[in-house]
């Protein structure tokens, strides 16, 4: 899943800024003001679609985060220390194991999750800001 997760990203981080500008284009060019809405529409929808792409990877990654937090108490709450010792001992690793965290990796770029995404939508901003300063 991590090199997919790392392309997807990198795209949205790409595009969006791209689109951010042919959307500002397209409105500036306007002689009127349906001209304007006319124009960005598809635009905007397209820009749309990649921020909801971008927030729904970094929201998945961060309930997959939540979700492996309560594992540990789940295996906890079951009666495992009135069980056999292999059954005690299974359960133990799988608490250890539990305990360590794990992370959604973008194709050696970081870990994604919520706070990832609001990083990159700073980027986005900046890197958006960067090319209107070339027009």
């Amino acid at each position: 899943m991590n090199p997919l997760l790392g392309v997807a990203i990198g795209y949205c981080m790409v595009v969006l800024p791209t689109l951010g500008v042919v959307t500002t284009t397209a409105i500036r060019g306007a002689k009127s003001i349906p001209e304007a809405v006319l124009n960005s529409n598809s635009w905007i929808g397209a820009t749309i679609t990649e921020l909801l792409v971008l927030f729904m990877y970094s929201w998945i990654c961060g309930k997959l985060k939540d979700s492996e937090e309560g594992i540990f108490e789940a295996v906890y709450s079951l009666n495992w220390y009135e069980r056999d010792v292999k059954y005690r001992r299974t359960v133990l690793v799988i608490m250890a194991k539990s305990l360590q965290p794990k992370k959604m990796q973008m194709l050696y770029c970081g870990v994604m999750d919520r706070e990832t995404f609001v990083a990159g939508l700073k980027a986005i901003y900046s890197f958006y800001n960067f090319m209107i300063g070339f027009e």
